[in-house]
Order: C-alpha cells, then structure tokens, then sequence
C-alpha cells in the first residue's frame, strides 16, 4: 500500500503556509501556483465542508496517471513509500495524466510544459513541517 499524506481537515486555518513551503521546496521560488499542495477555502458555513481544505495527491493504489502516459513517465519509487511519481525529463507535456486523475492532483507547469504532482518530498513533506496546527 503507498504511502499517503495525512490530512487533518478540520484543523487547516488556511494560511497557506504549505502551499509556500511545498513550492519552495520544489521549485525553488515561493509561488502558491508552483505548490503540489492546494488549500481550497469555502464561505464559513454556506457549505457543509470544512471552511478549508488542503488537497494533494492520494498516491492512489490504483492510480489512473500510471497507464495514462503514453511514454512511461510515471511510475512508483522504488523505494517503501511507492509513492507516484514523474520524470519531468521523459514527460512530453501532452496532458494525459492531467486528465485522468479524477482528484484534479496532476498539475501542469505551463511555463516547463510538464505535468508535476506531489510525490511527498522523499518522505519529508515540507507543508508538514510548516504547518502551525
């Protein structure tokens, strides 16, 4: 079974701070739109959701990414997390992937024209380690 983040929706204050801290890590640059961790904010209590809700990828058992790519960039590290991940070298850009994911997860930087998604940091998620709650 992969490894998953664990997400505690009823304590995000939606700061933000792991969207900033997912791209920096990443990418090298604070840009919310460059993060692998998205916080969605809702209207207190027009919605029967919790006000905020961090989302990434679920690293699916079964994740319908894999065959999706018509030049085998994604697949599973090696590695005890088995976590999804992609070779941005290999990736095309076509967006296949983007499309199949039914969770929205698989992202796509358009300034690189590679899909990218999160694959937790070799086990060390950086939106974890800033989190204030």
């Amino acid at each position: 079974m992969p490894k998953q983040l664990k997400i505690f929706f009823e304590k995000c204050i939606g700061c933000k701070s792991c969207e900033l801290a997912c791209s920096l890590a990443n990418e090298k640059e604070m840009d919310a739109n460059k993060s692998r961790i998205t916080v969605i904010s809702f209207i207190e209590g027009k919605y029967p959701l919790p006000s905020n809700i961090p989302f990434t990828c679920k690293q699916c058992a079964d994740a319908p990414c894999l065959p999706s790519c018509p030049v085998d960039a994604i697949s599973r590290a090696k590695d005890k997390m088995r976590t999804v991940v992609i070779d941005r070298e290999q990736c095309i850009g076509c967006g296949k992937c983007v499309g199949a994911c039914p969770f929205g997860a698989m992202l796509f930087d358009r300034e690189k024209k590679k899909a990218f998604k999160c694959e937790l940091c070799e086990g060390e998620p950086a939106c974890t380690s800033i989190c204030p709650t």
